[in-house]
């Protein structure tokens, strides 16, 4: 699994996440998002701790230090996947 889709599982689960019906908003290092999966994603990289994007989340420890260090995000997966580099995918 990739960086993106673990962050957008994690959102899924937590309901950040609600069918907006809007279909594919973008696809980000083949993730597909729509507008409210790309908005629960932003809540879970904006706020969560690097230990709940670490442990939680599942992400490698360089990809969720990259997320924390690299806050706040404004764009959706495009800019979380840039700052992680090769560890988005």
């Amino acid at each position: 699994n990739s960086a993106l889709s673990k962050l957008l599982a994690h959102a899924s689960a937590l309901g950040y996440v609600t069918d907006d019906g809007e279909g594919v908003a973008g696809e980000y290092d083949g993730v597909a998002f729509s507008l409210a999966e790309a908005k629960g994603v932003l809540a879970i990289a904006n706020g969560a701790s690097f230990e709940i994007l670490d442990i939680d989340v599942g992400l490698d420890a360089r990809a969720a230090q990259a997320i924390v260090s690299s806050r706040p995000f404004t764009a959706a997966a495009k800019e979380l996947c840039h700052s992680m580099g090769e560890l988005c995918r």
